[in-house]
């Protein structure tokens, strides 16, 4: 349990814990030891797993105005953001919105779900916050292809694909095409249809990885990312029907992607919710 597989959904001091208590459970290192007596008990070596290892925190977050483009809206108590249905855009990011929650350290999760054709979610950090509003490469993703900022899980094209930033800004040029600077995202192998996701960031491990339907996604996991500054939620709605709703339930942060009409009409997929109103009034 204290491998690299199981350690990716836990706290890296709580898993160096595990791995110090796992010292006595070892079939020859246990001998003689006060945990001789627990060796094959499996049920109370799960329990006492369970109870040193620290899942991720869940972040209550909300989505901020000074950080979302010209092409995207957020209504009410902003934990609900979508593609503005008249609000022009050109560049990136004119169509991303950021979260209020700063993260310096730890193991955090934010739980999404999401439907559509298109959207991006991810985190970036804070230092390239600045630069990213001056970006003037003409995509919709907050990244894609090497360019852009931050690291994300992209729906496009009904392919889902991993992307992260790969050079530094430039004060004469940010955003053009210098140096070996493109880069082919990395399909992952996540159905289509998949409405359920997450964005986990581990400042310990320097690692951001994404999960479909609480499960780790294979080959999803961006490592070496720079833990010298703090990083926020970031999600980009490029359609005109695309949505954005931050649910934060005590269950975690949980972010509903939903697609709406240009009409601002939620297709109601969950029950007893017919419109956008809804969401607010319960």
């Amino acid at each position: 349990m204290a491998g690299e597989s199981a350690s990716t959904r836990y706290s890296l001091s709580s898993c160096r814990e595990m791995l110090t208590v796992c010292i006595g459970f070892h079939h020859s290192a246990g001998l003689g030891s006060s945990f001789e007596i627990l060796q094959g008990e499996r049920a109370l070596l799960e329990l006492i797993s369970s109870f040193l290892l620290q899942p991720p925190h869940h972040i209550d977050d909300i989505f901020v105005s000074h950080l979302t483009g010209s092409g995207v809206e957020l209504l009410e108590d902003r934990r609900f953001a979508r593609r503005g249905t008249w609000n022009s855009s050109t560049f990136r990011s004119d169509l991303s919105c950021a979260g209020l929650r700063k993260v310096y350290s730890g193991l955090v999760r934010w739980k999404v779900c999401c439907t559509g054709q298109s959207f991006a979610i991810g985190v970036v950090a804070c230092n390239r916050i600045s630069d990213f509003k001056k970006d003037k490469s003409m995509d919709w993703p907050f990244v894609r292809d090497g360019f852009g900022s931050g690291f994300g899980l992209i729906k496009s094209d009904g392919k889902l694909v991993v992307a992260q930033e790969l050079y530094s800004a430039s004060q004469w040029s940010y955003g053009s095409t210098y140096g070996q600077c493109s880069y082919d995202d990395s399909r992952v192998p996540v159905n289509s249809d998949t409405t359920n996701f997450a964005v986990v960031l581990d400042m310990d491990r320097a690692r951001v990885s994404f999960e479909a339907d609480d499960a780790s996604i294979p080959g999803a996991s961006i490592e070496g990312i720079d833990t010298d500054n703090p990083y926020r939620f970031i999600t980009s709605l490029p359609d005109r029907d695309s949505a954005a709703v931050i649910d934060n339930s005590h269950a975690g942060v949980h972010l509903i992607v939903k697609m709406l009409t240009e009409s601002g009409k939620l297709f109601g997929e969950m029950p007893g919710l017919k419109s956008a109103d809804a969401l607010w009034h319960p």
